[in-house]
């Protein structure tokens, strides 16, 4: 698998639209067609959300007709094997011209069982780091791949850390596991120090004992039981001893520097890729690459705790936490 982890990308608070296909062309080779959109997850969870309405948007105004199933496989994971069945036969019965996957469950549920070299264009995003668990590419995809900016993340934390040895308190769950894995793997910390835990009170102990025992602390709190937002605010304020990093937007309260992905750039990278498929391009010829924009973000309120000042540079490109 090529790489696309690089030493530098472009960090951006927001988000600007990619320009592959021009409106007038995308209208004119789009319209009529059909473009069938899986979507691993829920409305209301904000990633997806992101990502499903950048692929609206832009391609509301080319005409092309798009379908979406919701496949739920947050809430009910036992459910994707018949969410796969229902994609299966609209794909067999509708017969669209491209179809879009985001995240990695309608990879491993439809295309790759499916729609592997077929002559159904697909177009990928959000599956996590890499593709190698699906033997990507195959001859009919091109696809963006979702990222953690975790080497920009850590040089910014270890300007104000005493040491380089980073850790990992995270949720015991199958996404948190599997970043921990790609952090070790693509990211330049193969000695990550991890913790994984179920609960409120594990995550309190697992954040005051490995501050002890690390410099700088990236930390996630999806799949925790009985997380209180205002509580656990005040909770990492008050306990912060190192510096605390993020990829997760909504963990901007609990971490010093947070680096969060942009769900539209997944999106309307894939609609864009679609529309490019649409007026004629191969998706050998569209390829495949990584997203490189974060919405950075920093706490000051944990900065003040830990006594330390952002550059002002990253201070005047961040949304503050005040």
């Amino acid at each position: 698998m090529r790489p696309f982890f690089q030493t530098t990308a472009t960090l951006l608070v927001l988000f600007a639209g990619l320009s592959g296909v021009c409106a007038g062309e995308a209208a004119g080779a789009a319209a009529g067609k059909k473009v069938l959109y899986l979507n691993a997850y829920h409305q209301g969870y904000a990633w997806s959300d992101e990502i499903q309405k950048a692929i609206e948007t832009k391609l509301a105004p080319t005409g092309a007709e798009l379908k979406t199933i919701l496949m739920d496989t947050k809430n009910a994971p036992a459910g994707g094997a018949a969410k796969a069945e229902e994609a299966k036969g609209v794909i067999e019965t509708w017969k669209p011209d491209v179809v879009i996957v985001s995240d990695d469950n309608p990879m491993k549920l439809v295309v790759k069982p499916y729609l592997k070299d077929a002559a159904t264009p697909v177009v990928f995003c959000g599956v996590n780091w890499d593709g190698s668990a699906y033997g990507l590419p195959y001859s009919n995809t091109a696809g963006m791949y979702e990222v953690a900016l975790v080497q920009q993340l850590v040089a910014t934390l270890r300007k104000h850390a005493k040491g380089a040895r980073v850790g990992l308190l995270a949720g015991d769950n199958e996404s948190s596991r599997a970043d921990g894995a790609g952090f070790k793997k693509h990211c330049g910390v193969a000695d990550l120090q991890e913790l994984y835990v179920p609960d409120l009170a594990g995550w309190k102990a697992g954040y005051i004992d490995l501050q002890t025992k690390v410099d700088i602390l990236l930390v996630r709190n999806d799949g925790v039981k009985g997380w209180q937002k205002d509580e656990m605010a005040a909770f990492c304020e008050e306990n912060a001893r190192i510096p605390t990093g993020a990829i997760q937007e909504e963990i901007r309260y609990f971490a010093f520097a947070t680096y969060a992905k942009i769900g539209a750039e997944q999106g309307e990278w894939a609609a864009d890729a679609a529309l490019q498929i649409l007026t004629g391009k191969k998706p050998s010829e569209v390829g495949e690459t990584a997203n490189k924009k974060a919405k950075i973000i920093l706490n000051m309120r944990i900065a003040k705790r830990l006594g330390v000042m952002p550059d002002i540079a990253l201070v005047k490109q961040a949304e503050l936490v005040k």
